[in-house]
């Protein structure tokens, strides 16, 4: 590593598995140190994603053990490491998931070198932050719902980051959307937007609605981050031989489904991650997805950014995330002291 970096560094670790902020403590502890193949990286940005509360609970399939520091994506420069791939990317400005052993809520992380993605002299830090989580997993999803042959689908939860991508995203694909939501001002903050068939989940007759707006369009798939009884309110209103596609678990509450819908309409439920898209693609397919991803990363596939906390705030970021998870993304911004 370069002399003129430090030889510690601020960094948010998990000291319990009680989920948000309790699980967390601000600590300095040394910069980690790159194994063969992976780079260190000055982080710029890292998100607050709902994979990261998971992990906070010990919830999620990629664990962030006692110690450890939290945190999977983020952008920021790689300022060092050892080999091929980590002397191409040196001083380039990358997208990156963090290594196993390393975590993005830090001034420093470790990642592999194949784990990074560089960014285009167009798409600025702030972007490119989120690219490796909500925008290529919008554009995993619907490009693998249009492969399948889906030309109708339904979303859950589709006020959030990631719900208001797959909107934007829908009809530039050619594919028609419904969108489920919570309140009133979910509904008209998506029609701001130019969406058409939002659902409001606090009206009494909403099942009714999105049931009809899905035989009207024939919507064959729907794609859940919430899991619970949403997973089975999904299945009911969906058309016979309809898939509901389980990729998150907001609720924290068990699925709850009629096995008349899937015995009797051929339907079925079945559960996505990107980690294992990740292990069934092809590095160069990963590759082609994500660059086609951040080509949209100023169009269809922005993130609207609410707050940028420096490490020290992180209190106040879970307050605010937890206030609203539809109301834009929280980056913590680990080179900043006072918040912005």
């Amino acid at each position: 590593m370069s002399s003129n970096l430090p030889s510690r560094m601020r960094a948010l670790v998990v000291k319990n598995h009680h989920g948000g902020a309790l699980a967390l403590e601000l600590v300095e502890v040394p910069i980690p140190v790159p194994a063969a193949g992976e780079v260190l990286i000055r982080v710029a940005y890292a998100p607050l994603n709902p994979n990261d509360l998971l992990a906070l609970r010990d919830a999620y399939d990629v664990k962030k053990p006692v110690g450890s520091v939290a945190g999977f994506e983020g952008s920021g420069r790689v300022v060092g490491g050892s080999g091929l791939m980590p002397r191409f990317l040196h001083g380039r400005r990358v997208a990156f998931a963090s290594s196993p052993g390393g975590g993005s809520w830090a001034e420093f992380t470790t990642a592999s070198a194949m784990q990074c993605l560089p960014l285009r002299a167009g798409v600025d830090d702030v972007q490119g932050a989120t690219l490796l989580t909500n925008p290529i997993t919008a554009t995993v999803l619907l490009q693998q719902a249009r492969s399948e042959g889906h030309r109708a689908l339904v979303q859950a939860a589709a006020a959030g980051a990631l719900g208001t991508m797959m909107a934007r995203l829908a009809p530039v694909l050619g594919m028609t959307m419904i969108h489920v939501v919570r309140s009133e001002e979910q509904v008209a903050m998506l029609r701001g937007h130019g969406v058409e068939h939002v659902v409001d989940s606090s009206k009494p007759d909403w099942e009714t609605e999105l049931t009809a707006l899905c035989r009207r369009f024939q919507a064959t798939l729907a794609l859940d981050p919430v899991g619970g009884a949403m997973s089975g309110t999904l299945l009911r209103a969906l058309d016979i031989g309809g898939v509901v596609r389980v990729y998150g678990w907001l609720s924290g509450a068990p699925g709850v489904f009629d096995p008349n819908e899937l015995v009797f309409r051929r339907k079925r439920i079945e559960g996505f991650t990107m980690y294992d898209w990740v292990k069934r693609t092809s590095r160069l397919r990963q590759f082609v997805t994500a660059m086609r991803a951040q080509g949209l990363l100023h169009g269809p596939l922005a993130t609207h950014v609410r707050t940028r906390a420096p490490l020290g705030d992180y209190a106040s970021a879970f307050t605010d995330n937890e206030r609203s998870m539809s109301g834009g993304k929280i980056l913590f911004s680990p080179a900043s002291t006072t918040s912005s």
